[in-house]
């Protein structure tokens, strides 16, 4: 069996199990993904997720100042101007959906930006001591499925705006998409992926910058699980230990 086959049947059979549990209505609390899966849940917030595809959003309209790096002068910045690096993100995320599925009318996620409100807010924050950017999330601890039910994204100014001598930004348009493609996957309950591994190191979802990372059919296959995005046939009466067993489930990318 070759490498690739065999990698394919061990993420088949992990899926099934993860969704099996989905289907049983047993929280995914307990849920244990292997170490190179190329995806994984945040285990230290109890695996909770988004459980459907849909989000809505707005931007925070508070003020942001640094001084820029050359010119010395004062710079105000608020969240709608980093619109752009939102909507690159979620497009990466749609974009491998439609790839990896072969179906160009999916859509792995559906952000909805709104005027004001929405179940998530986009932020800014200028600190060099912070990391890039950063998403936290608050869910209700006594639902058992531990579904998500507000959450922020804060982008770092420090990182976002930081120039090179010649006044060029350091971190390109592509990079900056892609960190926000990272967060996304943080929204929904994917979390930081850093055992170094062939899956996990080309994923999104690993937690430092390198020159291979993408979305890939792991995080697409995560995704639709975090959102509870898959496919079954008709329960068959068996033990209930020998459920999961004994019937077949697949995400909605196969």
């Amino acid at each position: 069996m070759n490498k690739n086959k065999k990698i394919k049947l061990i993420i088949a059979a992990l899926l099934s199990f993860i969704i099996c549990i989905f289907s049983l209505g047993i929280s995914l609390e307990d849920a244990e993904i292997p170490e190179d899966a190329g995806f994984g849940f945040r285990d230290d917030y109890h695996n909770r997720h988004m459980g459907e595809a849909y989000t809505s959003y707005s931007y925070n309209d508070e003020e942001v100042e640094y001084i820029e790096k050359g010119t010395g002068e004062e710079v105000v910045k608020t969240a709608i101007e980093y619109k752009k690096y939102i909507e690159g993100g979620i497009d990466m995320w749609i974009d491998a959906g439609k790839t990896i599925s072969g179906d160009d009318n999916y859509e792995i996620i559906n952000m909805e930006e709104m005027e004001s409100g929405g179940k998530g807010t986009i932020k800014l924050d200028y600190d060099k001591e912070k990391g890039i950017a950063w998403t936290s999330v608050n869910y209700n601890k006594n639902d058992p499925d531990k579904k998500i039910t507000s959450w922020t994204l804060t982008i770092n100014l420090y990182w976002y705006e930081m120039r090179n001598d010649d006044g060029t930004y350091v971190n390109d348009d592509d990079w900056k998409n892609a960190n926000i493609a990272h967060e996304i996957g943080h929204i929904f309950g994917l979390k930081d992926l850093k055992k170094f591994g062939y899956n996990n190191y080309r994923s999104i979802m690993w937690w430092q910058k390198n020159p291979v990372k993408s979305i890939t059919a792991n995080d697409i296959q995560g995704m639709e699980v975090v959102t509870e995005n898959f496919t079954s046939d008709e329960w068959v009466p068996v033990a209930t230990e020998d459920r999961c067993t004994n019937h077949v489930y697949t995400t909605r990318s196969g």
